[in-house]
């Protein structure tokens, strides 16, 4: 049997050192009730996961609309390495990103960073909330079209940050 992963709820008031390294990454989280680890973190993987399941590391979600339906500010939403998502219009992506203050953090490097798919020319998507940040994520201009008008369109989205991660055109005729 597999070590399940060490969880510390109340956290290090002192921090924390793992094999010598010091953990500065520290964040409050709201611990909803849905995610059964209550650590405020909801994992989201489309290889694995479903969006009935809870959101921990083990059980995670299938998709970002999921896992933005359980949040609450303070959040933290993991993607999975090789996490996969297209948003074929702009209605698909416009439900997402609509709590303030979460975080979304993609895990993996290259091809295998979480990759969202633009896959018309109206894939959008709108944050309506202030202080959301999306790092280490991929996002494919996947159009058959060559324009793709915008990935994000932020309007009412006050200090909505994006934080290394790359825009793709995924052939010659496809394009952001």
């Amino acid at each position: 049997m597999a070590n399940p992963i060490a969880n510390f709820p109340k956290g290090f008031t002192n921090g924390v050192a793992i094999n010598g390294m010091p953990v500065f990454q520290t964040f409050s989280t709201s611990a909803g009730p849905a995610n059964t680890s209550n650590s405020g973190v909801y994992w989201v993987d489309s290889v694995n996961g479903a969006d009935g399941n809870p959101g921990t590391y083990v059980l995670p979600l299938a998709t970002i609309g999921r896992a933005f339906a359980l949040v609450k500010a303070y959040d933290v939403i993991m993607l999975k390495p090789g996490h996969a998502e297209t948003l074929a219009n702009a209605t698909a992506a416009s439900t997402l990103w609509n709590v303030a203050n979460v975080s979304i953090v993609g895990l993996g490097y290259g091809a295998q960073r979480p990759t969202f798919s633009m896959s018309a020319t109206t894939s959008t998507i709108t944050p309506s909330a202030a202080n959301i940040s999306v790092q280490n994520v991929l996002f494919l201009g996947t159009a058959a079209t060559t324009f793709v008008a915008s990935c994000f369109t932020v309007t009412t989205a006050k200090d909505f940050r994006v934080d290394g991660c790359e825009f793709r055109d995924s052939s010659a005729t496809t394009g952001f």
